[in-house]
Parts: C-alpha cells; structure tokens; sequence
C-alpha cells in the first residue's frame, strides 16, 4: 500500500478540528510525529514520516507534544474508565429483578458457555480452582456485553469481586 500525504482529522474525543502535527520525543530519544488536539489533548498514533514529508522538512522544527494538556486528557480517561468498571446499582430492587431475568435468560447462557470455554473452565482469578460463576465487569452494556467484560470466576474469587455482599 502506497503511503498518501498526510490528511488532518478531527479529534477521535472531542471532534476538534484543532489538531497540529506534533513531536513526540520517546524515553530512548526517538522522535515521532504525532496530532494532538488543542482542546482535549489527545495525541493520535504516530503518523509516518514519508506522510508529513511535502509538509515538514525537519521533524526537530515541530513544537513538542503539550505534556500538560496530555495529562489533562489521561486523568479525563481515566476518570471515564473508573466509570466504565462501575458496579451494579445498589438497593434498585427493579434493576436487581431485570437482571435476574436476564440472568435467567437464553442469551445469557449462550454468552455465559462462551466466557467458560474461553476459560477451559479454570478461574481466571486465581488460576487454581474450576469457574463456576460469571463476573461482570462493567453493567454498562448489560444485555449487549463484550465477552471481554466478563469473567469466569470460583466462588470464592466472584465474592471478593462483591464484598458488599458477601
């Protein structure tokens, strides 16, 4: 596949179109040119040096990425993602009783086999005892999960998931 001129895009997290090329010097001294949005500070992956070539003759000549506006954005990703592996809502007894439902449901037991045999029927919390049970990481797709939001887990590994309910 022939490398095309490099094309900017909109931020992939706030839609931005503000997105200069960027340089991006690594630990070991490599240098990589990047995008990074002006507003949220998201950086995109690198971009090939033959794509920039007809706009930048010398690398060393773009500004470094912003650190600051960086770290801004991974606290804000990190607060999404503490969002994301949540818990179920506590004393909603007509949540509780959808997700028995659901629970009870065939579609479940079809994702519930495949989390299993994905296991070999081994916890894939302690690497020793059989799975047994099914751990949700995250309710935010209930009915619609990844499989990789979900875990075979022992007893005794699915309570320390919840101890709030042990």
């Amino acid at each position: 596949m022939a490398l095309t001129s490099y094309q900017p895009r909109p931020c992939g997290e706030c839609g931005s179109s503000d997105t200069p090329l960027r340089r991006l010097v690594q630990r070991n001294g490599a240098e990589h040119v990047v995008a990074q949005c002006q507003r949220c500070g998201r950086r995109s992956t690198f971009i090939p040096k033959a794509m920039v070539a007809g706009l930048v003759s010398d690398i060393s000549a773009l500004p470094e990425t912003d650190r600051q506006l960086r770290e801004s954005f991974k606290a804000h990703e990190l607060a999404t993602n503490h969002e994301l592996f949540s818990t179920a809502p506590a004393n909603d007894s007509s949540w509780n009783e959808a997700y028995d439902e659901y629970l009870a449901s065939d579609k479940w037991a079809r994702l519930r086999e495949k989390v299993m045999t994905r296991s070999a029927g081994i916890c894939e919390g302690c690497l020793e005892a059989p799975a047994t049970e099914v751990h949700h990481l995250t309710y935010k797709h209930l009915g619609d999960e990844l499989l990789w939001e979900l875990v075979a887990v022992c007893r005794d590994c699915h309570r320390r998931c919840h101890p709030h309910h042990a």
